[in-house]
């Protein structure tokens, strides 16, 4: 039985490279997946778990941990697009509290359910707006306040319905009307 390091290639063609424990891929290793992913990191039974890094045939990137071959705790999963997100992870779903780093430099911060911002969020723009409020499906939704630093008004606090001001809310004007 392989012990220590050593490589195989495999009959669906993968390659892995790396270590052995009593003829099983237990520890850092590298895989090389027939349809162009790779992945270092650490292994067992041929499975990814720990912590490691996956490259995407797509160019995606995902860094951080890994239960069974899944995504599932804490890393930063980085889009071709040039998004990027980082927090928790479950079932390969963005799932507990995390960030995503719009390529704009626009950020959402808060809690995500199965890849989606839900609940209370903070939005920053990179004009310098900030929203702090309710968000369902990526849309203002719900109490919410938006502080814009140019425009005619300056804030916002109120109800929103799908990113339109909706309902009962504080309209602050510039030039302090309200």
């Amino acid at each position: 039985k392989a012990n220590g390091k050593g490589r195989i290639i495999h009959s669906d063609g993968s390659i892995y490279e790396g270590e052995w424990v009593d003829g099983i891929i237990d520890g850092q290793g590298r895989m090389e997946y027939i349809d162009g992913n790779k992945y270092e990191g650490q292994l067992f039974n041929g499975t990814k778990i720990g912590l490691g890094t996956m490259w995407f045939s797509s160019g995606d990137e995902y860094t951080g941990e890994w239960v069974q071959d899944m995504i599932v705790g804490n890393g930063e999963y980085k889009y071709t697009n040039g998004d990027r997100y980082v927090g928790e992870w479950e079932c390969n779903w963005r799932q507990g509290s995390g960030k995503y780093i719009f390529s704009t430099g626009d950020t959402i911060t808060g809690k995500w359910r199965e890849n989606v911002p839900v609940g209370d969020v903070k939005i920053h723009y990179v004009s310098g707006n900030r929203y702090h409020g309710g968000l369902l499906e990526w849309e203002k939704h719900g109490k919410g306040k938006l502080t814009c630093i140019s425009g005619d008004f300056a804030e916002y606090d109120g109800n929103w319905k799908r990113d339109i001001k909706s309902g009962h809310g504080k309209l602050l004007f510039r030039n302090g009307d309200q």
